[in-house]
């Protein structure tokens, strides 16, 4: 049951983290691709613009990518902190012999919740599959990326032969994988 929760909480999380993936990259790739076009046809001026647009969209992306990462990772680390699990748990332990799990507390200083241990043990498992689906978020992120980066200095590249703008293209690339 709590793995159930777990799994649902942490859809919210990567779906929360898509959606406002997909607004600001669209935001800022929209924006950087028309500068970039309008730079090549009327202001060659813009060309910085665009790379300015193009970086903070992707450091923008890159920061809201690590913030649900966090979250998920901090849901998987101790799901027993969230409200919704305590009351579960409390409810879960009424069921139990009161009499019983304090004899086991007597003869074994050191018992673990046998639920807790037991709900654990499902959640534990599923981590990986967790990550699995956080690295497809960033495998999302990185397409949009190069793909905006190709737009905004291709045509620079074709048309213009600037290679002074496709350079610090691929080096806001470059910068941002590492970071």
């Amino acid at each position: 049951m709590l793995s159930d929760y777990i799994a649902q909480k942490i859809q919210e999380i990567e779906e929360k983290t898509y959606n406002k993936l997909v607004l600001v990259l669209s935001i800022t790739s929209l924006t950087s691709v028309m500068t970039s076009g309008i730079a090549v046809v009327l202001n060659p001026s813009l060309k910085y613009l665009a790379t300015a647009t193009l970086a903070a969209g992707l450091l923008i992306s890159r920061e809201l990518a690590k913030r649900g990462a966090k979250k998920a990772r901090k849901l998987l680390a101790a799901p027993e902190k969230e409200l919704r699990v305590k009351t579960y748990f409390a409810k879960l332990k009424d069921s139990y012999n009161a009499r019983e799990f304090l004899e086991r507390l007597a003869r074994e200083p050191t018992v673990e919740d046998p639920l807790v241990r037991r709900e654990r043990k499902a959640v534990d498992a599923a981590a990986p599959l967790y990550s699995i689906k956080h690295e497809t978020l960033k495998s999302k992120l990185r397409i949009v990326a190069y793909a905006t980066s190709i737009a905004v200095a291709l045509p620079h590249l074709i048309i213009t032969k600037d290679l002074v703008i496709t350079l610090a293209v691929l080096l806001i690339l470059l910068a941002w994988r590492k970071t």
